[in-house]
């Protein structure tokens, strides 16, 4: 990981998330926080072990020389709250419009990967006059929201039981350079995933997810195909070209239901594209989220 000494670990508490079927209230809430400038946002994807830290350490130091930039721990995530409650992705998005809220935020720019990137595009089309920009990397789940067909991804090498060795096959089926994964990422990412409540709510998400497909109402809110096309936030598409669990055929396809995005594929990267090039991913984000509106 990055030095620590680039970025301060900070609580906040949000004070309403509304989930599926309840309200909770005060959520303590996690971020990493580096720089200073327009907020920059950085959401991370939905893998157990995942946190704004493990997701972002290369990140946050290359962006907070430009930008005030924080990765969060979104809620039931990192050392984010994991309150038993029945999540949906509109959960993830009332914590981050709470989050933007409480930090004193009138506007912010916005980077997601994979489930990340879809709540970020979510909240832009809930409220785009709080987004400057949008960033979006190697994200099935919002290419599902938009219509495209992702058909199921190819088995990442076994049954994810929870062991280092099954979480390590999971991430050597989404990054490239499988270098990068030492001990130290996996025996941090199995205690972020060992934390009380954390099981009970990827268990709730699941069960949500497949609920998708038999609830109008609920599928109704998660897709994005009428909405996001139309909102003017300026936005940007980053692809890995060696991604094997959102294929780069999606990218293609989004880039064209959104011509005027910038888009760009990252060569020798996967689905963890700013973790395999994070110098590559990193300047195409400085150069993006620098540029006037």
């Amino acid at each position: 990981m990055a030095d620590r000494t680039s970025y301060r670990s900070q609580y906040v508490v949000v004070p309403v998330v509304r989930s599926f079927r309840h309200t909770v209230y005060e959520v303590k809430t996690h971020f990493i926080d580096g720089g200073n400038g327009d907020p920059v946002i950085l959401l991370h994807g939905g893998l157990a072990g995942m946190s704004g830290e493990t997701a972002w350490s290369d990140t946050v130091p290359a962006l907070a020389e430009h930008f005030r930039t924080i990765a969060l721990d979104m809620i039931s995530f990192g050392y984010s709250d994991k309150p038993r409650i029945d999540y949906s992705f509109q959960t993830l998005v009332e914590h981050l419009a709470g989050f933007i809220d409480v930090m004193g935020f009138e506007k912010v720019n916005l980077v997601g990967q994979s489930q990340g990137a879809y709540i970020a595009a979510k909240y832009t089309a809930d409220y785009p006059e709080r987004v400057n920009r949008l960033a979006v990397i190697n994200t099935g789940t919002l290419s599902t929201a938009m219509g495209i067909d992702t058909e199921p991804s190819p088995q990442e090498g076994g049954q994810n039981d929870g062991s280092k060795e099954a979480l390590r096959r999971s991430l050597e089926f989404r990054m490239y350079r499988k270098e990068k994964i030492t001990d130290d990422m996996l025996e941090t990412k199995l205690a972020l995933a060992a934390q009380p409540g954390m099981k009970e709510a990827r268990s709730s998400m699941r069960a949500y997810r497949i609920g998708l497909e038999n609830d109008p109402n609920q599928a109704q809110v998660f897709s994005l195909k009428t909405r996001l096309p139309h909102i003017t936030v300026p936005m940007c598409i980053i692809w890995g070209v060696e991604d094997r669990s959102a294929p780069v055929r999606l990218g293609r396809a989004l880039r064209e239901m959104f011509p005027q995005a910038e888009y760009h594929e990252v060569q020798e990267a996967g689905h963890h594209s700013f973790l395999d090039q994070p110098e590559v991913v990193n300047d195409l984000l400085i150069r993006f989220l620098s540029t006037a509106n």
